[in-house]
Formats: C-alpha cells, sequence, structure tokens
C-alpha cells in the first residue's frame, strides 16, 4: 500500500495498479509516495513526478523514466536494470547499492547524487551531470569519458 500526498487529493492509499491508471488518466505528481519493496517493471512512465519518493528494494526492471523527476528520492537498493532514464532529473538521489546494470541514463542530472556500491555495468552515461556524485565503489564496466567522472565522488 502507498501513501502519499498531492496537490489534488488528500492523503491517500494506492497501489502500483492504482499508479499505473492515475498515470494513463494523465496525473503526474506523485511526490513523495512510498513504493517500497513493489514491483513496477517494464511499464512506461515518462515524466512522472516521484521527487521525495520511496522506492527501495523495489523492482523496476525496463521501466521507461525518460525525463522523469527524482529528486531526492530514496532509489536505494532498486532494480532498475534495463531502465530508461534519459534526461531524468536524480539530483540528490539515494541509489545506493541500487543496480543500474544496462539502464540508459543518458543526459541525466545526478548531480550530487549517492551511487555508492551501485552496479553500473553496461549503463549508458552519455551527457549525464555527475558533479557531485558519490561513486564509492561503484561497478563500471564499460570504458567512460574521463570528463563524465571528473567531478563525481
Amino acid at each position: 500500500m502507498l501513501l502519499y500526498t498531492s496537490p489534488s487529493s488528500p492523503l491517500t492509499t494506492t497501489n502500483p495498479e492504482e499508479i499505473l491508471k492515475r498515470y494513463a488518466r494523465g496525473e503526474r505528481d506523485f511526490r513523495g509516495i512510498n513504493l517500497s519493496e513493489e514491483m513496477l517493471s517494464w511499464v512506461d512512465l515518462q515524466g512522472i513526478n516521484l521527487s521525495g519518493a520511496q522506492l527501495y528494494v523495489s523492482i523496476l526492471e525496463g521501466v521507461n523514466l525518460t525525463e522523469a523527476n527524482l529528486t531526492r528520492a530514496n532509489l536505494s537498493w532498486i532494480d532498475l536494470t534495463a531502465a530508461t532514464l534519459v534526461k531524468a532529473n536524480l539530483t540528490e538521489t539515494n541509489l545506493h547499492k541500487a543496480d543500474l546494470r544496462e539502464a540508459d541514463l543518458s543526459g541525466a542530472n545526478l548531480q550530487g547524487a549517492d551511487l555508492s556500491g551501485a552496479n553500473l555495468q553496461g549503463a549508458d552515461l552519455s551527457g549525464a551531470n555527475l558533479s557531485g556524485a558519490d561513486l564509492t565503489s561503484a561497478v563500471m564496466s564499460r570504458s567512460f569519458d574521463i570528463g563524465i567522472l571528473k567531478a563525481a565522488f
């Protein structure tokens, strides 16, 4: 069950299926929701606002989060394998131990994000802003442009 507040409704209890229904109706503002330990994979959530959301230990494999707002969200231990996060805002987001294998993070804003221990094998970080990001113990197998990583840590 999820508890969240939105500008258009008071405190609401919902579930992943309800989020998909609301999203399909055009709602995009899901700030502060708690979707921890839930599964919501291979769905299209482009442009969704999940700023401040709790999504730790969730499975969002293959989800499309293009241009999503995930500012200051807790995504620790999340599975975002093969997810699309093109131009997503992940400023100051907690991605500690996140599984981002084969994820597309091109053009994403990861400024100040905690990527410590994250698995970034095969991830596309081209054009991503990693300024001030913590990449301590992050796993990366692909050769990255050193210019992308120089401002991180």
